[in-house]
């Protein structure tokens, strides 16, 4: 009998790793093949997905087109009618513009040449005939040419000295602290002296005030501030303001009071001064000098028969326009007021200063009733001096449909309304050409205060409250009822007589 032999051991390891092989390996290519199956599908169901979003996108963007479409067809049916209404807009917002720009153009151009006719005008004043008359022993002069200067609050005064009054002793005083006396001067009514005196070199004006005011406690002292006239010295009013080129007649009627004018000098030539003139002095360096402003002042205050007294206070500025200091102010008053005079006008404004305010004073107690323009600043300015001091009466200008001056200043200060616009001279003054300012309807006012102080009068009052009284229950209301800062009490109704072109 035959016998079978066994493969090794090693052999049936062999193959049983090789047939696990074999399976794994055809494991791993099921999984394969199955994986691509999804991801195959996979693709195919995200390729139909975005082909439905596609889809849809492109269908909303067909829509949106068609709707712009009719939009635009909708606006462009609109466009003319809101093309018309903005371009209607448009032009009337140009056509406001180019108004303004004109409006503004023309302003200016009118004030300039309102600048330029003051300054030619005030050249012309400066350039008139003088004529020399007598002037008073120990005047006190001021300088030919005045050099000014201006303090902080932009008020204009005499460079480089302060004015004092007081005592006989006051000059020696003065002098023994170390000051300079540029001039002195004793006062016609007192026995008290005024003096010009020089700043010391290391100081300066409002610490030379300090000074005097401590050395001499009982004293009087203030700078020489500057005043000018309340009047346009233009030749004529421009064509914006109210009233017409027509001239005002100016009335003469009876005899009167004496009535003091602080002006430029009178022309005694005018034919309606040649018997109203009666006394004429200068107070300054200059002789005195007739010029139209003083002239036409005293040709209205003359008006109803008064006598006057001229006072010349005005001398030069650098630039040749008139100024007058407040040292020949204060001693023109005290002048005054020794000619007895009943009445006194000053068409003239400037600040608050202290000696003015003493002689302002000294003269309403003596019973002198003092007329004063109301100033030419314009409504917002500060008030105007002498015009704002207690008693005296202010007056401001009004045209000949009683609207007032556009550049007459407003305040409570105001006390009456005469005819101040495109007034004409009856005289020469001026060349017969028209003139405005609050300057000459302050001397129409004098005039019927020195008429009213010739009725007689069995009261009491001072003469200044008396004559207020009376104008005030002669006056029209102007303005809005009753006292108003614009017009005060109104116009006295006789101030307008005569004056046919004015109502």
């Amino acid at each position: 009998m035959s016998r079978h032999r066994r493969p090794p051991f090693s052999s049936l390891l062999l193959a049983c790793a090789l047939a696990s092989a074999l399976l794994q390996a055809a494991a791993v290519q099921a999984r394969d093949d199955a994986d691509g199956g999804r991801e195959s599908q996979a693709r195919e169901r995200g390729d139909a997905g975005r082909g439905g979003e596609h889809a849809v996108r492109d269908s909303a963007r067909q829509e949106q087109n068609r709707s712009e479409s009719r939009g635009e067809r909708h606006g462009d049916a609109l466009r003319p009618e809101t093309r018309t209404a903005q371009d209607a807009v448009k032009a009337q917002a140009d056509a406001q513009k180019d108004a303004r720009k004109l409006a503004e153009d023309s302003a200016r151009e009118q004030a300039k040449a309102a600048e330029d006719a003051d300054k030619e005008q005030g050249k012309d004043e400066h350039n008139e005939r003088k004529e020399a008359v007598p002037r008073s022993e120990g005047a006190l002069h001021a300088l030919e040419r005045l050099h000014i200067e201006r303090d902080a609050q932009g008020l204009e005064r005499v460079q480089g000295e302060v004015l004092v009054v007081g005592g006989a002793e006051l000059a020696g005083r003065v002098r023994d602290a170390g000051y300079r006396v540029l001039a002195e001067q004793r006062l016609a009514e007192r026995e008290e002296l005024m003096l010009r005196v020089a700043l010391a070199s290391s100081r300066t004006l409002e610490q030379t005030l300090t000074e005097l005011r401590t050395l001499l406690p009982a004293a009087w002292i203030a700078p020489n501030h500057i005043y000018r006239p309340s009047a346009s010295t233009r030749a004529a009013a421009p064509a914006t303001e109210r009233g017409d080129a027509k001239a005002m007649p100016i009335p003469a009627r009876g005899a009167g009071n004496t009535i003091g004018l602080l002006d430029t000098g009178a022309d005694p030539r005018s034919p309606l001064l040649t018997a109203a003139l009666q006394h004429m002095q200068s107070f300054t360096r200059n002789t005195y000098t007739a010029r139209a402003h003083g002239t036409l002042v005293a040709e209205l205050a003359a008006s109803r028969g008064a006598s006057l007294a001229v006072a010349d206070v005005f001398a030069a500025d650098e630039d040749d326009f008139l100024v007058a200091p407040a040292d020949a102010m204060a001693a023109a008053l005290s002048w005054l007021l020794a000619q007895h005079v009943a009445v006194i006008n000053i068409s003239i404004e400037g600040p608050d200063n202290a000696i003015m305010a003493l002689m302002i004073r000294r003269a309403i107690a003596a019973g002198v009733v003092v007329v004063a323009a109301a100033g030419n600043r314009g409504p917002a300015a500060a008030p105007a001096y002498p015009a704002a001091y207690p008693d005296v009466i202010a007056v401001t200008a009004i045209d000949r449909d009683g609207q007032v001056y556009r550049r007459a200043n407003h305040g409570s200060y105001i006390s009456f309304a005469a005819p101040g616009v495109n007034i004409v001279s009856a005289g020469h003054s001026y060349d017969g050409k028209p003139v405005s300012g609050t300057s000459f309807a302050a001397p129409q006012i004098a005039a019927l205060a020195a008429e009213q102080l010739l009725v007689p009068s069995s009261d009491s009052l001072p003469a200044a409250t008396r004559v207020m009284a009376q104008l005030r229950r002669q006056a029209r209301d102007l303005g809005v009822a009753g006292f108003d800062p614009v017009y005060g009490w109104g116009v006295p109704e006789a101030a307008t007589a005569g004056a046919g072109s004015y109502r």
